[in-house]
């Protein structure tokens, strides 16, 4: 029975949040207008349907993926760091454009359901230090008893233009994209065990 569960927690998918953002660069920030809170509607799988509990106020700034219908396909990090993505009528969203991020804008913890990275300075003022940590099955009581998949680097980073690529080890090739309040992280899973990724959104 434990090898049985140790294989469906091996071939489940990797985090939902980190799936969706297929393309980093399309990704654009959106501000909730004033106005009542805007429920969720749908899944981001199945697309715009029933209004859900979840909801968004006014203000809130959100990582906007793709449009459908009348509806925006949207991901917003609560405080806890858990990841809430669905539909939300595009009417009551204002695209935001950020300014080019200076690199101080980097720097600090930032946090995802599964992952962290902490970015600091060095003393080259034209590189960053990047630490990153991420695990697959922390919040799951089975894979926490069977262990927990995790991978991590620790890399000199030069951001440009809000965005930095990096391949910290062989086979591992990294994408962090800064937006707005946001930190979005693209990766090709070989940074770790088997479904971790550094993929996803971070906030500090």
């Amino acid at each position: 029975m434990i090898r049985l569960a140790a294989l469906l927690l091996a071939l489940a998918p990797a985090p939902a949040a980190a799936q969706l953002i297929d393309d980093i660069d399309s990704a654009w920030l959106a501000k909730v207008r004033p106005g009542p809170r805007q429920h969720f509607s749908g899944t981001a799988e199945e697309g715009p349907g029933k209004r859900r509990t979840e909801s968004v106020a006014a203000g809130d700034l959100l990582v906007a993926i793709r449009t459908r219908d009348r509806f925006t396909l949207v991901l917003h990090v609560g405080k806890s760091r858990r990841v809430t993505s669905g539909w939300i009528d595009s009417r009551s969203l204002a695209r935001v454009e950020p300014p080019s991020p200076a690199p101080s804008a980097w720097l600090g913890g930032w946090t995802a359901w599964e992952g962290r990275i902490d970015i600091t300075r060095t003393t080259d003022p034209a590189a960053l230090h990047a630490v990153g940590y991420a695990t697959w099955g922390a919040h799951r009581k089975e894979a926490v008893k069977l262990g927990v998949n995790y991978g991590e680097f620790d890399v000199a980073i030069r951001p440009a233009d809000g965005k930095v690529a990096f391949s910290p080890m062989a086979g591992c090739d990294i994408t962090l994209r800064l937006l707005g309040p946001y930190l979005i992280g693209r990766d090709n899973y070989g940074c770790g065990g088997h479904n971790v990724t550094f993929g996803g959104v971070y906030r500090r």
